[in-house]
């Protein structure tokens, strides 16, 4: 067969060219709609693309939040004792006074003001909410003494902190745990006794340690004898503590210093002013924070834990109460 003319084979060739770019054009076309409305569909419709939730319905990708949970192994103790009634924690002047209201009260004006009609019945479960109405000053139960409360003035003239301006990171260290059990109610302990307690479990103290000390009154907590038991910590094992850098320390015991009852019989019997709130107001000098009222510390270890002791925040205030705990190394 003879070849085609060469007009007819270069109108051929331009034909081919139109249709492969009109082919390519309407390929293009389906694949990004394609993409579009898959995206749409992700965007509205979300499911789970692997696992067992791959057939599961729209809401069930929606259903509890991810936990955030640490890991099982890491065991949290409670070191604060709870606010309650009747504690034997606090003497009146401090004492709290917790009242309930429970769910099936009637409801307040305020209610009915606000809801024309409304009765009790008609709720889910057919009952109102609780809540409580506690009366206390800020050094009741579990709290973080600052030093706004053991004076007006520092040693240098300055004003010092009250609990809502003490940095945040002066409540959360590592722990270090000293057992003063065995040391008789009243006892002021010094620096060279808390240098041996150290000695004793092979550890020297860091700039940011939170140290807890675990005395007599620890056991006694609930009793009516409570707030006249366990020691304190004097003037010069305050300074020993705060010179090594250390700006949280707390006790179980009622005080940082030794009980009244005890401090008050040798005061009568020296007249030494000086041995009154000596502890505290150590911290004229180095400014400090002290967690008053812990419990269990017990059951810590002498080192390998953390302490979270964040107080509440009472504007211009002289403590505020914590939940203290102490996280334990896995």
């Amino acid at each position: 067969r003879a070849p085609a003319p060469l007009p007819f084979r270069r109108h051929r060739g331009e034909a081919a060219k139109r249709t492969t770019g009109v082919l390519l054009c309407v390929g293009y076309y389906c694949l990004f709609r394609a993409l579009f409305v898959l995206s749409v569909s992700l965007l509205f419709f979300p499911v789970a693309a692997t696992g067992e939730g791959a057939c599961a319905p729209a809401h069930a990708a929606i259903s509890a939040p991810e936990t955030t949970a640490p890991d099982p192994a890491t065991r949290f103790v409670d070191i604060s004792a709870p606010i309650k009634q009747g504690a034997h924690a606090d003497p009146p002047m401090c004492a709290p006074n917790v009242s309930y209201v429970n769910h099936s009260a009637p409801p307040p004006p305020e209610l009915a003001a606000l809801f024309p009609g409304l009765r009790l019945e008609d709720l889910p479960g057919g009952d109102l909410w609780a809540l409580e109405r506690v009366e206390m000053c800020t050094h009741s139960g579990t709290h973080v003494d600052a030093p706004w409360h053991y004076s007006a003035t520092m040693a240098d003239g300055s004003k010092p902190m009250t609990i809502d301006e003490v940095p945040l990171d002066w409540f959360h260290g590592r722990g270090v745990k000293l057992d003063f059990r065995d040391v008789p109610d009243g006892h002021v302990v010094t620096a060279d006794e808390i240098r041996a307690k150290l000695r004793e479990i092979g550890h020297a103290l860091s700039p940011g340690e939170v140290v807890l000390m675990n005395t007599a009154a620890g056991a006694a907590r609930g009793s009516a004898d409570y707030v006249r038991r366990g020691c304190g910590f004097g003037r010069d094992a305050t300074l020993f503590l705060t010179g090594e850098g250390v700006r949280l320390v707390g006790t179980d015991a009622w005080s940082w210093d030794a009980p009244f009852v005890h401090v008050g019989r040798m005061y009568e019997e020296t007249g030494d002013a000086s041995i009154v709130w000596e502890g505290h107001k150590a911290g004229r000098e180095r400014p400090y924070a002290q967690i008053e009222k812990l419990a269990n510390l017990d059951e810590l270890p002498s080192v390998g834990f953390d302490v979270a002791a964040f107080p509440v925040t009472v504007e211009g205030g002289s403590g505020g109460w914590t939940r203290a705990v102490a996280i334990l190394d896995r």
